[in-house]
């Protein structure tokens, strides 16, 4: 009987406002499938070919590849917001690109079936996966928006591990992974938090409770978004009004309003319509998707695929939108076992059948696999812009509008899905619900 030994914890810290929703991503073996992109930018596979090529060609290079990792992104966004809803109908908030990233990083130390497992669940092979990760980390600075995406991995000293250093090269490439080899003591806990707070400014305080008798390692994202408005709110644009919840109730509650007439402001499908409000940089905005009446949030969360995401947020039309936004403050934290399970990541979690010899090994035999994945959210969204923590990033869209005569309404006052959007890339740093509680 082998002993209970876990690779580790994932924790995935903190998220702020993000939209979505969808069909989950369909299983697909791309285990040892790689794009011409992927190959061309892979420095350990081609030391030769990338010497000669200019950063301007690589650039290109990673930017053409980012097209095609585009839905498969936004379908495990929206699969993840999906599996998380609050049955209690309270409000959700997820951040993909923090789970992403906690996620890739335990993944590059997957072999075997659990390798597959993952790359099924995430619709990219790990070189795809890794190299889009890095895009979106390094390109997330517009001059406007505050963004910390930051990753560690915290290694016991004192247990029997033995990390393999291909996957510590990995992820210090991909991933700009910090490195902690400490000893996994009654004094861990404060140390993570401490890191986990400070690269989350404060957001986010506590993520580890305490150092389970047999954790060896614990691999941890934290994010934190703070963005200001390009057009904030007046203290006059800030009404009480009326906020019905699903279940008929209501409360009155601060909605903030303003007239959006930025290029790409409009949003919609066959089921809900909504908006994009830009931030300060234009490279990021958030985005509201209000299902028609009648229409309950889950429902049209499940007629959404990562494609129809897509589609929606790249193909944003130029109207004129009097809109209005609850002033809101959401937290959120959950174990993400149960639903990674369900999303098909299963070997990872099972003692006996997990596959991570390429992360390390145990001096006294045991198998590594992982214990737990944690993840906790947060944000801010009132009159001068929004903050959140997680691993995210988002785009804002610019540009001038061509006004219609007469101005689209879309009130969110009953619940809805929301982003917080990259509009380069129409990814969401962070996606969920708000149900008015």
């Amino acid at each position: 009987m082998k002993k209970r030994l876990p690779a580790g914890a994932l924790c995935a810290c903190l998220l702020a406002c993000a939209a979505g929703c969808g069909e989950s991503a369909k299983p697909v073996d791309r285990t040892h499938e790689t794009t011409a992109a992927a190959a061309a930018f892979d420095t350990t596979a081609a030391p030769e070919a990338t010497e000669a090529a200019t950063e301007a060609q690589k650039r290109k290079l990673v930017t053409e590849f980012s097209e095609e990792a585009v839905t498969p992104y936004n379908a495990f966004s929206l699969e993840l917001l999906r599996r998380n809803l609050n049955e209690e109908g309270s409000s959700t908030l997820v951040s993909p690109l923090s789970v992403l990233s906690a996620l890739g990083m335990a993944a590059n130390g997957a072999d075997g079936e659990t390798l597959t497992e993952f790359e099924s669940a995430f619709g990219l092979s790990m070189q795809e996966l890794n190299l889009f990760m890095a895009y979106l980390r390094d390109s997330q600075d517009d001059g406007y928006t505050t963004i910390n995406n930051a990753n560690s991995l915290w290694l016991s000293s004192d247990r029997g591990f033995q990390v393999k250093p291909e996957f510590l090269d990995t992820n210090a490439k991909y991933y700009n992974a910090q490195v902690q080899t400490v000893p996994f003591s009654d004094s861990l806990p404060a140390q993570v938090n401490g890191w986990v707070k400070e690269n989350t400014h404060g957001m986010i305080d506590n993520i580890l409770d305490e150092v389970e008798e047999n954790d060896v390692a614990y691999l941890v994202n934290a994010v934190a978004f703070e963005a200001k408005w390009l057009d904030p709110y007046d203290e006059y644009d800030i009404q009480k009004e009326r906020f019905t919840r699903e279940d008929g109730t209501a409360a009155l509650m601060d909605l903030m309003s303003s007239t959006e007439n930025a290029t790409r402001c409009y949003l919609h499908d066959d089921n809900a319509e909504g908006f994009l409000k830009p931030y300060s940089g234009n490279k990021y905005a958030f985005a509201a998707l209000l299902p028609n009446e009648g229409v309950k949030v889950k429902d049209y969360l499940d007629s959404l695929s990562g494609e129809k995401l897509t589609g929606i947020l790249k193909n944003a039309a130029e109207e004129r939108i009097d809109a209005k936004i609850p002033k809101f403050e959401s937290t959120f934290g959950t174990s993400l076992v149960d639903s990674l399970k369900s999303m098909g990541i299963k070997r990872a979690f099972d003692m006996d059948d997990a596959d991570l010899s390429r992360l390390g090994t145990m001096t006294t035999g045991e198998n590594l696999y992982l214990s737990e994945v944690i993840h906790k959210t947060y944000i801010s969204v009132a009159e001068q812009g929004t903050k959140a923590g997680a691993a995210t990033i988002a785009s804002a869209a610019s540009g001038s509008a061509m006004p219609s005569e007469k101005p689209k309404q879309i009130y969110l006052d009953r619940p809805f899905v929301y982003m917080l959007v990259n509009l380069e890339t129409n990814t969401p740093l962070f996606i969920g619900t708000y149900m008015g509680e």
